[in-house]
């Protein structure tokens, strides 16, 4: 926090507000050191970057054509990582703030940074719904592969949200900080990758190759665009994660190296599954790769399609409190005092 001899007069009126003087008092209380690593929060942050979009990236390589589908990818990503430091390092000007709603009063005003706060609770509540509504999709359909039967009341949605909220995402949102969630974001990473390399393997025989487009510049271009730069967002925990690193480490270069890292991590599984994918099926390639891949269990790709399904469904589960977590964090900020 700015000494005292150094403020200005909006930044005392600012620091008495309740709110700035309670989120500071939790920046001071997190001063004391954090259990978050610089391995463990570049896990976190490629997990928070990989959802169940990345299975609909080899069909935006279709509509945009390859190369200029893996360049506007390369230019998306690199764009995402440098504004997660641009984060940073305003919070670090504004004097340490590490909410939105603080960081918008301290740039623009309080109305600003009431803004902000919501739009990040709006974005994060409907991250939550899409997670659930995957879940909800991913889930049962393992079951019936794996069982072989259909309509069973266990493969029911009311039992498995009611199974799947209880005891794992209830217990899991309940942690305080994000890097509880290191252990959980390294075994959602393994999944991606181990889904990279069955969309590999895929690729190595591919159908489709002969209608593959290299360089063309087509409409679909635009369609692609929002569906890459959301795969690239976690910029409603940048300045949480920033936070929670242990002070010899909380300074823009180590976060710019973390942040290099982790969407590095990204791209590289997002490249490699969207051009296998891609080269496997051409113009064949429907909006989610998996539906190209065969449901019967009575042969290979059937068998990895339902373990890249299940993989997914492990992803999602870990991804879902990183984003409960922000919401909950905004509507606690948003509150009044009072309540």
């Amino acid at each position: 926090r700015m000494p005292a001899d150094q403020r200005s007069g909006d930044e005392d009126e600012l620091l008495r507000e309740p709110e700035a003087s309670a989120a500071l008092a939790e920046v001071d209380a997190n001063e004391a050191g954090s259990n978050a690593t610089m391995l463990g929060t570049v896990m976190g942050i490629a997990n928070n970057v990989v959802g169940a979009g990345m299975l609909s990236l080899p069909w935006c390589l279709m509509q945009a054509s390859l190369i200029p589908g893996l360049t506007l990818m390369v230019g998306i990503s690199a764009l995402a990582a440098l504004s997660v430091v641009v984060i940073c390092a305003s919070a670090d000007l504004a004097g340490g703030v590490y909410t939105f709603k603080e960081l918008g009063a301290r740039a623009v005003g309080p109305g600003f940074g009431v803004f902000l706060q919501v739009v990040v609770a709006l974005y994060t509540l409907g991250s939550c719904i899409s997670y659930a509504v995957l879940l909800l999709d991913f889930i049962p359909n393992i079951l019936e592969g794996i069982s072989g039967q259909q309509g069973e009341w266990w493969e029911s949605r009311w039992f498995i949200i009611l199974v799947l909220a209880g005891l794992v995402l209830l217990p899991m949102s309940l942690f305080r900080d994000l890097s509880r969630f290191e252990f959980t974001s390294t075994i959602a990473v393994v999944c991606v990758m181990l889904t990279v390399g069955i969309l590999l393997w895929r690729g190595s025989n591919p159908s489709g190759w002969d209608s593959v487009v290299l360089a063309e510049f087509t409409p679909g271009t635009f369609a692609a665009m929002p569906i890459l730069a959301v795969a690239t967002t976690m910029h409603y925990n940048s300045l949480r994660f920033y936070r929670e690193l242990p002070l010899e480490h909380r300074n823009l270069r180590t976060m710019a190296f973390i942040t290099a890292g982790a969407f590095g991590i990204c791209l590289v599984a997002y490249g490699a599954s969207a051009t296998a994918g891609y080269i496997a099926f051409g113009a064949d390639t429907n909006a989610e790769v998996l539906q190209n891949f065969p449901t019967s269990l009575d042969n290979v790709e059937g068998v990895l399609a339902l373990t890249v399904r299940s993989a997914f469904a492990i992803v999602v589960a870990f991804t879902y409190p990183l984003s409960l977590h922000p919401l909950r964090a905004a509507m606690f900020t948003l509150l009044p005092d009072r309540l």
